[in-house]
């Protein structure tokens, strides 16, 4: 584990124990807040990497519509698992081919998580990346926290801390981020400016509103 790493999980875990003594729903967004930061946002979320993910997952959906996979008909990938399965990793295989640059490991699980729940709910693009961004932070505030409020809040299991997770990120990751999604995925603003946002809003998200 790096320093920077050590120091944070420290800061989370003295964070967590200070707040003990709080319904666990008034600590969860306190310590989310520490973790949906710039600083590490932009560990996960790097910006040449993301975009062809973005750019990718989109092609995808949209050829998967358009029957462009040979001979699976849409209508049973939402409806057939195994075929859902086939294509999502018919996707993933040119998205690996398609992206050269590094990235981490939780941008390949929270895109696999956003095109399957595209797929099998037939959603529209813009929540794809809105999900792609959701289950990012997700899973990056998941990897932070659920040991730390395990520790501490020990009546809870790690099921109940991530459904608390959950619906905290997504207040956070809502659709008011929708216009500026709209601008990233037309390459009208940056991803930082995106990132900014979300970090403005995972402060600005009221203690307990769940």
């Amino acid at each position: 584990m790096g320093t920077s790493k050590r120091k944070l999980n420290e800061k989370i875990k003295q964070l967590i124990q200070n707040n003990s003594s709080k319904d666990i729903k008034e600590s969860v967004p306190i310590a989310t807040s520490e973790i949906i930061t710039e600083k590490e946002l932009d560990k996960v979320f790097k910006e040449d990497s993301f975009r062809l993910f973005v750019v990718a997952g989109i092609n995808g959906i949209n050829r998967v519509r358009a029957g462009e996979f040979g001979e699976i008909d849409f209508e049973e990938v939402k409806i057939n698992e195994v075929t859902l399965q086939e294509i999502i990793q018919r996707i993933l295989d040119i998205v690996e081919e398609t992206v050269d640059t590094d990235f981490a490991d939780v941008m390949l699980r929270a895109f696999k998580l956003a095109l399957t729940a595209t797929l099998k709910e037939d959603k529209a693009i813009l929540e794809f990346v809105l999900d792609f961004c959701f289950y990012l932070i997700f899973l990056l505030v998941q990897g932070e926290l659920i040991e730390a409020f395990s520790d501490v809040y020990t009546d809870f299991g790690h099921d109940q801390i991530n459904d608390l997770i959950k619906q905290q990120v997504r207040l956070v990751v809502s659709e008011e981020l929708n216009d500026l999604i709209t601008d990233y995925v037309d390459g009208k603003v940056q991803l930082k400016v995106l990132l900014k946002q979300i970090t403005s809003k995972a402060n600005a998200v009221k203690i307990g509103e769940f």
